[in-house]
């Protein structure tokens, strides 16, 4: 059984570090970073607390005499911002303006340059506060789901 998940990972960090300046890192997986750039995950749920989550896939048949099938790839991500203060509004704004980045990029190649009939967006997402010793972070942890065919 075939499936698009590693293309659609592929091609959305592909077009998000295209779309970022350069206080963001784009990474694929779960590579850890000591930076102090802004962080998008893509293929990584980022989450402390979480199973390391990358993809999910649900398949479906076309029709009963179709070889086709249609796909519901889900991919993981997180975007992570760190202030150097307790600036709760800031690093939420700023960590906002990160999935917005994402959200904007993939609805402005809404195939990701996969072959049709592929379609997706951000489907969910989950904002994490953690207060540490280097100040506040912010973490949206988001879920890119994208309808295609096999």
């Amino acid at each position: 059984m075939g499936s698009k998940a590693p293309a659609v990972i592929d091609a959305v960090r592909t077009l998000v570090e295209a779309a970022v300046d350069d206080t963001v890192v784009v990474i694929d997986g779960p590579a850890t970073v000591n930076t102090s750039k802004d962080v998008i995950w893509i293929g990584y749920d980022a989450d402390p607390d979480g199973s390391g989550d990358a993809a999910s896939s649900d398949q479906g048949w076309k029709g009963a005499a179709s070889r086709a099938r249609d796909e519901t790839v889900n991919v993981f991500g997180a975007v992570f911002v760190s202030f150097g203060s307790t600036g709760v509004k800031a690093a939420r704004d700023r960590a906002y303006v990160l999935l917005a980045l994402v959200e904007d990029t993939v609805h402005g190649l809404p195939d990701l340059g996969l072959n049709p009939p592929t379609s997706g967006g951000v489907s969910s997402h989950r904002l994490i506060y953690r207060q540490a010793e280097s100040g506040i972070q912010a973490c949206i942890l988001f879920t890119l789901t994208v309808q295609t065919r096999l």
